[in-house]
């Protein structure tokens, strides 16, 4: 089941990288999966408290941007950080930390590069790096 998350992962993020979009689909699938490993491995607390630990910077950035009316966030990426939560099932801070370090830095390097040719970064590339180092390095 892992590589069918996978797969889908990486055609969301070449989506998001081409097409600045996501498709819908593709992510009520990566959900189902991600509810499904939950179930498998029945670590509902874990899984509770890692979506409270790993949603919260993303809520508050998307309670900022309504406030400003800038789109900082966007809902696919909303999305997907849920996801990524209850794929990632920890309630370890330093993960958390690591997560939010590897997205960023990576999101930061990849706006520098192209600043002048877009103002929209992608972070499901990112995320999905970020998701990478955390589980498997």
């Amino acid at each position: 089941m892992n590589i069918l998350v996978h797969i889908f992962l990486i055609i969301l993020l070449i989506q998001d990288l081409l097409y600045k979009e996501v498709e819908e689909q593709i992510i009520r699938i990566i959900f189902i999966l991600a509810i499904i490993k939950l179930v498998l491995y029945d670590n509902y607390i874990v899984s509770y408290i890692s979506l409270s630990i790993y949603v919260l910077p993303f809520y508050i950035m998307y309670i900022v941007s309504t406030y400003l009316n800038k789109e900082l966030v966007g809902l696919g990426d909303f999305k997907m950080i849920i996801i990524f939560a209850i794929l990632i099932s920890s309630d370890d801070i330093l993960k958390l930390i690591t997560f939010y370090l590897v997205t960023y830095l990576f999101a930061f390097i990849y706006s520098i590069i192209v600043f002048k040719k877009t103002k929209y970064i992608p972070l499901i590339p990112w995320m999905y790096l970020g998701y990478i180092y955390v589980m498997y390095i």
